[in-house]
């Protein structure tokens, strides 16, 4: 029941980055914004991501607490959002 449940975590993640791709592939770029707002923008958009992301994966953490997997996590979903970021918000 515990690989069902990740899966359908991951598959919600996954459909979830794939919508914002379409979603927000024709809103206009930020041209010439330096790094400290890039990151900025990544943080707000990372922390709304997590907030409805992240909760049913922390959830399962809590049942299998490892500090590996919740690292992986947090790099894993860094990733596809900065990747969003970069091909849609700073190109």
């Amino acid at each position: 029941m515990q690989a069902v449940s990740l899966l359908a975590i991951n598959l919600m993640i996954l459909i979830t980055m794939a919508h914002w791709e379409v979603a927000f592939r024709a809103d206009e770029p930020y041209r010439d914004l330096a790094l400290g707002g890039k990151v900025l923008i990544f943080a707000v958009v990372y922390g709304f991501f997590l907030l409805f992301c992240g909760m049913p994966r922390m959830l399962f953490f809590t049942a299998n607490p490892s500090k590996t997997a919740v690292g992986i996590f947090f790099v894993q979903t860094g990733h596809y959002v900065w990747s969003l970021l970069d091909g849609s918000a700073w190109l």
